[in-house]
């Protein structure tokens, strides 16, 4: 078989203004010499030829050969002697041209306008040869006319009809994993921060192994209709997408290898038609598209595309939908979007690497990378996510109609103390609840569906209801983390004496620190107080703890109501993270002073013993069951705040602890002297 060849020709930033000259002399040299350099009588003029082809040979090893000669590139004419002190390795911009120069000129307008700092960008420009063997003379004109100082230029003239699909996967090989180019066809628009997106999302995102380019479009296809309408990116300002963005491409110079050694084989072959299943797309596909034979092998790799979410429906690179191989003849239709503007330092706010989001192929939340409860609530979890980083740390806590008593009693607390987090999450899947708490001023609660239902909202220890209750909480705390919130988790029925956030910050601050928490009597690390940094240590610690508690959950057949309201023994999330953080060496755990933050057992005199427990930072209302019975404990210490009856919040006449196992009695006073630092309560 005839072995397939592209020969490039391209042109330095030294011949501008040089092809009119030379046009007569190049056509008379003969068809078939080798092209070589031409030296003009008064010796200013230059050619340099490029080759880059690839042979039966290595073809059949999968490799592609980049055999691009760089003799007569211009690399330092006309530079900025500041370009190039912050970048090692530059960045190459690839444009692909043949014939639509009014385009071409617009979308060079746009890239010399963006923002690159002192950084040095190359420009590749591509002109591909027309099907009556000449080239556009306008295009190739602007290509050269154009002036760029940002690094080399180089005006690349191809010596046969490439089309899309060769056009694209020659126009730029990777000589090692660290390289970066954009791949840009003439008929778009980019913004002046697509450059500075581009180069912060690699640094942030390049060590991901599932991701295999970075895309400046705006993503609105849906490949597989499941009648979603909408891509679910919520208001995250950076997410990944298993459809490829060809607007504005720019591969992962590893991944970008990887699919060329994978494609060239493929393409030989007749009768293989890159076509992922289920795909809408599919019937688009006409020999001349390079995408499908890109989202083939994402496919078969499990790989990812990135994506920005700019505000206000905006985006980084615009498509005018010009006549040619993708929208036929005719005036163009203009953009979908426009262009992003904003300040060059604007802050893109990307998310950290653990906390992307993950999206299919049919729009929606990704199963293997989100839980069922996310994607259940996406519009309500984006909200509750974004509420979550207005703060320093979000302070969540599940209730349903038996809790709302402990909330209001929890509410009336803080606020007596005026010691009330700014950031407080209610999340519940009570209706009733829900709209109970809605009257109640400047409580934020938040109505999800949990997986089972109603049914899952159950207020006793052990049962089936409780426990779903329970595993729907860690799943909720996990995705929190996931898109980098800090979260405290705590249970409504405690008790602050003192705000317990500087002892958390104390230890939170410390290097390396994932999560704080407390200790009980019983040695395990106690479930109602835990301080969660979104770090990686954290993450995957927590994912850990809902995978056992998920898989101990459908072994123990919970979910289906056959239990009823039985108790049930099973390691809850308490148990769990006590087994698995103080395994993880991934993960470090801090621990508050279990003499300060005490546990239900303090209500029966177990810490009687040790005068710090007289002053207490936080007393938890557990280690009893029922209701009335946690009230009847409250009021009898003085930490009932709230009053059911007139719906006010009251400070406590008394309080009462244990010392030597004796009761001693204090004023609210003593509280309120004691937050503005008086030694009180001494023996």
């Amino acid at each position: 078989m005839k072995s397939r060849r592209s020969v490039f020709r391209h042109r330095s930033t030294r011949e501008r203004g040089r092809k009119r000259s030379t046009t007569s002399f190049v056509s008379g040299i003969a068809v078939g010499l080798v092209l070589f350099s031409l030296v003009s009588l008064s010796g200013l003029f230059r050619v340099a030829h490029e080759e880059a082809a690839w042979t039966e040979k290595q073809r059949s090893s999968h490799a592609l050969s980049d055999s691009r000669d760089d003799r007569g590139v211009d690399v330092g004419g006309g530079i900025d002697e500041e370009v190039g002190r912050e970048s090692p390795r530059p960045f190459t911009i690839v444009i692909l041209a043949m014939n639509r120069p009014w385009a071409l000129k617009r979308l060079l307008e746009s890239i010399n306008q963006a923002y690159y700092g002192n950084e040095r960008v190359n420009l590749d420009i591509f002109v591909d040869m027309l099907k009556n063997q000449t080239h556009d003379s306008e295009s190739v004109r602007i290509a050269d006319s154009f002036v760029w100082n940002r690094g080399s230029k180089r005006v690349i003239l191809r010596t046969r009809n490439m089309g899309l699909v060769l056009s694209w996967l020659t126009c730029w090989n990777a000589t090692s994993d660290q390289d970066r180019a954009v791949i840009l066809e003439d008929d778009l628009e980019v913004s002046k921060l697509y450059y500075r997106f581009l180069k912060e999302a690699n640094e942030k995102y390049n060590d991901l192994e599932d991701l295999a380019a970075y895309s400046l479009q705006r993503a609105t296809l849906i490949p597989l209709n499941d009648g979603n309408k909408h891509i679910q990116h919520g208001s995250n300002p950076a997410y990944l997408y298993r459809l490829v963005g060809t607007w504005g491409f720019s591969p992962k110079a590893k991944k970008w290898t990887e699919f060329q050694n994978w494609f060239f084989p493929r393409f030989d072959n007749k009768d293989f038609k890159p076509f992922v299943e289920g795909l809408s797309i599919n019937k688009w596909y006409n020999g001349r598209e390079w995408s499908h034979w890109f989202l083939k092998f994402c496919d078969e790799e499990r790989l990812f595309n990135l994506y920005g979410n700019m505000p206000n429906k905006t985006t980084l690179s615009a498509n005018w939908r010009e006549p040619g191989e993708h929208y036929g003849s005719g005036p163009a239709k203009g953009k979908e979007f426009e262009i992003f503007a904003e300040r060059p330092d604007y802050d893109f706010q990307f998310p950290g690497a653990d906390h992307l989001i993950r999206i299919d192929w049919n729009g929606r939340l990704h199963p293997d990378f989100h839980s069922v409860l996310y994607r259940e609530n996406v519009d309500e979890m984006n909200k509750l996510i974004e509420y979550g980083k207005r703060g320093e740390f979000l302070m969540l806590s599940l209730y349903n109609e038996y809790f709302v008593i402990w909330l209001r009693n929890f509410l009336c607390n803080v606020e007596l103390l005026k010691i009330r987090p700014k950031q407080i999450a209610l999340v519940t899947n009570d209706k009733k609840a829900h709209e109970q708490m809605q009257t109640v001023e400047g409580v934020h609660s938040i109505y999800l569906k949990f997986p089972g239902g109603e049914a899952s909202r159950g207020n006793t220890f052990s049962t089936p209801g409780y426990i779903e209750l329970m595993l729907n909480r860690a799943r909720l705390v996990l995705e929190l983390l996931r898109h980098g919130v800090t979260t405290l988790l705590v249970d409504l029925d405690q008790t602050w004496l003192e705000d317990p956030m500087p002892w958390v910050k104390q230890l939170a601050d410390r290097n390396d620190v994932d999560v704080v928490g407390t200790i009980t009597t019983q040695n395990e690390l106690a479930g109602n107080f835990l301080y969660f940094l979104p770090t990686t240590g954290a993450v995957n610690m927590y994912k850990e703890v809902v995978r056992h508690f998920e898989k101990a959950f459908k072994d123990k057949n919970i979910g289906d109501g056959g239990l009823g309201n039985r108790k049930v023994s099973l390691p809850n999330d308490q148990t769990l993270i006590t087994s698995i953080a103080l395994r993880n060496k991934e993960c470090e755990l801090e621990l508050l002073d279990r003499f300060q933050f005490c546990d239900g057992r303090w209500y029966k005199g177990a810490y009687s013993n040790d005068t710090v427990s007289l002053r207490p930072v936080m007393i938890n209302n557990n280690f009893v069951e029922g209701n009335q019975e946690k009230i009847h404990r409250a009021v009898g210490f003085g930490h009932m705040f709230y009053n059911n009856e007139t719906n006010t919040c009251n400070p406590p006449e008394r309080l009462r602890a244990y010392y030597q196992g004796k009761s001693i009695y204090y004023s609210w006073q003593d509280v309120l002297d004691r937050k503005r630092g008086a030694d009180v309560l001494k023996l």
